[in-house]
C-alpha cells in the first residue's frame, strides 16, 4: 500500500501453509519492516484499506466485537486500533471484488481519492446501498447530488481533481441507471449515458425489503418483487437462490427479476442463513 506521498509504507504478509496474515509498516521507503501492534501472526485477521487523508491513520476492516465485519481506524504513532468507525449488527462491511452490481460497480467497495489514493470513504449496503464519507468534503458532496436526484441511490463515481466536476451514476431497483455529469461552478447537470436506454424505469417494478422469521427463530432477510400490474392481487411466485454462502442479494436493478415481474410472476430473494 502507497501512503500519501506515494511511497510503499504498508503491506500484507501470509504464511503460506496456515494462510495467516500480518500488517507490517515501515515510516519511510528506506526503513526497516516491522509488524503493527495488534495487527501480528496470533491476532484476528484484519484487512488493510489504506491510509488518511493526513498519513496518520490506517483503515482496516475486520470482525466487531458483535461477529460482523466493521471498518476501524488504526492510529500509526500510536500504534492502537480505535473503536470501529463504521459497523452495523447484521451486515457485513467487508470490501470485495467478487460480487458487483449489473452496472460493474461492487456494493461494497473503498473510496480512494483520485490525487493521492488515500480512503475518502466506504460505500457499503445493509438493506440498502448506502455510503460513509471519512473526508467531509465529500460528504458535503453526497448531500448537494442526493438534493438534486431525489429518490435514487447516486454514486460519485469520478472526479476532478479540483472536486469541480463530478461524475455521477443515478440509479435504483427499478432503473438500471444514467451516469452525469455536474459542474459546480457553473451549476450544471447533463446526462452521459443511459445503463439500458431501452429499459422504460416507469414499466419496472418496485423492489421491497422482506424479513421474516422462521419456525427455529431465525431472522432471515431479503427482497421481494410483486408485479406492476398485479401487486393487489395473488401472482405465481419464483423463488431466486444464490449459488453460495459466500454471496448474498442486494437491493438493485436485476434485469432476470424485473423480466419475471414483467411476466406477471411475484419474485422471492431470501438470504440464506450462514
Amino acid at each position: 500500500f502507497a501512503d500519501p506521498r506515494g511511497l510503499i509504507t504498508l503491506a500484507v504478509e501470509q504464511k503460506e501453509k496456515s494462510g495467516r496474515t500480518r500488517v507490517v509498516h515501515r515510516a519511510s521507503d528506506s526503513a526497516n519492516w516491522a509488524p503493527l501492534a495488534g495487527l501480528g501472526w496470533n491476532d484476528p485477521r484484519a484487512e488493510p484499506l489504506g491510509y488518511s487523508a493526513d498519513g496518520t491513520r490506517l483503515y482496516l476492516t475486520r470482525a466487531t466485537a458483535g461477529g460482523t465485519w466493521g471498518v476501524y481506524a488504526y492510529d500509526l504513532a500510536r500504534q492502537e486500533l480505535g473503536a470501529p468507525v463504521l459497523a452495523d449488527p447484521r451486515y457485513d462491511i467487508r470490501p470485495s471484488k467478487i460480487q458487483v452490481f449489473a452496472r460493474g460497480y461492487p456494493p461494497i467497495a473503498t473510496i480512494f481519492s483520485p490525487v493521492d489514493h488515500t480512503v475518502l470513504g466506504i460505500r457499503y449496503s445493509t438493506e440498502f446501498p448506502r455510503v460513509h464519507w471519512f473526508d467531509p468534503e465529500m460528504a458535503a458532496l453526497q448531500q448537494e447530488i442526493d438534493g438534486a436526484l431525489p429518490g435514487k441511490v447516486n454514486y460519485l463515481v469520478s472526479q476532478s481533481d479540483d472536486r469541480q466536476r463530478l461524475v455521477v451514476l443515478s440509479w435504483s431497483a427499478n432503473d438500471p441507471g444514467t451516469f452525469c455529469l455536474f459542474d459546480r461552478q457553473a451549476q450544471t447537470g447533463d446526462i452521459l449515458v443511459s445503463c439500458m436506454p431501452w429499459i422504460d424505469a416507469q414499466r419496472m417494478a418496485e423492489t421491497q425489503v422482506l424479513k421474516v422469521r422462521t419456525r427455529a427463530g431465525l431472522d432471515l432477510d431479503g427482497y421481494l418483487t410483486l408485479p406492476r400490474d398485479r401487486a393487489d392481487r395473488r401472482s405465481p411466485l419464483v423463488a431466486l437462490i444464490q449459488a453460495g454462502p459466500g454471496q448474498r442479494e442486494y437491493w438493485e436493478f436485476d434485469p432476470m427479476v424485473q423480466f419475471l415481474a414483467d411476466r406477471g410472476y411475484a419474485v422471492l430473494q431470501v438470504n440464506g442463513r450462514g
